[in-house]
């Protein structure tokens, strides 16, 4: 999940999406995956992201995953 960006970067392909769905085929639950990927975090990690996002200076444009 987190290498394809959730299936959102371009370089995605057929071959990705047949993976994940061997993954489902072969049981895995993959809501539960992404729920611990991106929302099991820790209240400390969640203060250090907070306060790294405080000081975030961005630059330029941002073009977005094309």
């Amino acid at each position: 999940m987190t290498d394809t960006g959730s299936f959102m970067f371009k370089e995605r392909n057929e071959h990705t999406f047949a993976l994940a769905r061997e993954l489902v085929l072969a049981g895995r639950i993959l809501f539960s995956a992404a729920r611990n990927i991106y929302f099991a975090h820790s209240t400390a990690k969640m203060r250090l992201l907070g306060a790294a996002l405080t000081n975030l200076h961005r630059e330029g444009r941002w073009r977005g995953f094309g």
